[in-house]
């Protein structure tokens, strides 16, 4: 009982670390960018556009994984992470 609710956990706070620490940090610095592109030359921009999926992946991926955990703690199964 304990060691499935220890897993619960670590999959919901492997999820919010994904969409905190990861997605919310790159998407400050994809704004930047896309709010003046002009400001930037053409690699920063490309780094933008490249960070921008990683931040898309992150943030979907960290929801996925918190409701995958949260679904765990009520006995349900949505499949492996």
């Amino acid at each position: 009982m304990l060691s499935r609710l220890l897993r619960t956990i670590s999959i919901f706070l492997i999820g919010l670390t994904k969409k905190i620490v990861f997605a919310d940090r790159i998407g400050v610095a994809v704004d930047a960018v896309y709010s003046v592109p002009a400001a930037y030359n053409g690699t920063s921009v490309l780094v933008a556009i490249i960070g921008y999926s990683f931040q898309i992946y992150c943030d979907f991926s960290g929801y996925s994984n918190m409701a995958i955990g949260i679904a765990k703690m009520w006995d349900f199964d949505l499949g492996e992470f």
